[in-house]
């Protein structure tokens, strides 16, 4: 009988242990569960913007002058003075350089006997054939002997005339490729002459673009040279594809009063082709892609939602939704991609205190 009791109180005894330390490891999960509860993920959120944003087409392009011009030399001489330099601006016709004239002077001077000798002999010979004392063939060789005098005498001066190398256009000596004493040849060419007033952007567009550019559209050029943005419109955009690349030339012209730009530089080149005026848009950054969807993060009364989103147009700092948000709604902009759906969240001010 006695020992019945005590194993009737040994198990009462080990029972009791075994429900306290359930008790134990239950309470100790609770807390555990309680505490991970309360964590919260920092993270930083902006409002939705309601403004405009561009579609828009980009590409790179080297500048280039709207009128540049090779000079030439028209006859051949040695040349006797360079009357300008590099960087010096002109005007169209003005004086360039100076060759030689000493010959071309002389053989004006001999045309000009030649052609004063035959026009008193044309002279008499017109007196003459008045008169029918000579035939109409003789007087028509002396005519033509003097027409065609009249036209090297003419070429002659003409010749004298281009021995002063004048610029064909206004702008600025881009290269000076002579020296004083050189001898300069016909057709070689003495100066480069590029005018900065209106400048070329050209781009080459794929064909499957074509229908959405035309002459007029505005276009945005960042130049990294001078580290400026410009405004530009399409000037020209060629008919023709080219069945090499598939593309087709698009001019884009730039007014730069301020001549900074120059032939060569670098751009970067965004042909605006359409406009949303009021459009929802979120930063970029905010935007999560899993396979083909979509998706931000929005933050109310401290929880994280998961949206899917249908997106717009597209530039450089922001994205345009045209489906599942709200324009009332705060976006989470860094932290999302450490988020679940109704993640607890701490909104921060900014990136550097996470």
């Amino acid at each position: 009988m006695n020992g019945n009791r005590f194993k009737i109180t040994i198990l009462t005894t080990a029972s009791l242990a075994v429900l306290m330390l359930s008790s134990c490891s239950e309470t100790q999960s609770q807390a555990k569960e309680s505490k991970e509860e309360v964590v919260s993920i920092p993270v930083v959120a902006s409002p939705v913007v309601i403004g405009k944003i561009d579609a828009a087409y980009g590409t790179t392009a080297s500048l280039e002058a709207a009128e540049e011009a090779s000079v030439t030399a028209r006859v051949t001489g040695i040349v006797q003075k360079v009357f300008v330099e590099e960087g010096d601006s002109v005007e169209a016709g003005q004086a360039l350089a100076q060759l030689d004239v000493d010959k071309l002077r002389l053989e004006l001077m001999r045309a000009n006997a030649t052609l004063s000798q035959l026009a008193n002999e044309l002279q008499r010979n017109k007196k003459i054939y008045e008169k029918q004392l000579i035939s109409s063939e003789a007087y028509d060789r002396t005519n033509y002997q003097y027409q065609a005098q009249k036209a090297a005498t003419e070429l002659a001066a003409l010749n004298l005339e281009y021995a002063t190398i004048r610029a064909p256009i206004a702008g600025v000596i881009a290269n000076r490729h002579i020296k004083v004493g050189n001898l300069l040849k016909q057709n070689e060419a003495a100066f480069q002459i590029a005018n900065f007033s209106e400048i070329y952007a050209i781009i080459h567009i794929p064909e499957s673009e074509k229908a959405t550019l035309e002459v007029g559209q505005l276009a945005n050029v960042y130049v990294d040279a001078v580290n400026q943005p410009f405004v530009g419109n399409i000037d020209r955009v060629s008919p023709i594809i080219d069945k090499n690349t598939g593309t087709f030339k698009v001019t884009v012209s730039l007014k730069d009063k301020t001549r900074t730009l120059r032939p060569g530089m670098f751009s970067r080149v965004s042909v605006i082709y359409d406009t949303h005026a009021e459009a929802l848009l979120v930063p970029k950054d905010s935007i999560i892609s899993q396979d083909e969807e979509k998706s931000v993060f929005i933050v109310k009364d401290g929880i994280a939602y998961k949206r899917t989103v249908s997106l717009g147009f597209i530039d450089s700092d922001y994205v345009e939704i045209t489906e599942g948000i709200e324009s009332h709604e705060m976006i989470i902009t860094t932290g999302q991609r450490n988020l679940k759906d109704e993640s607890n969240v701490e909104l921060i001010e900014s990136l550097a205190q996470i």
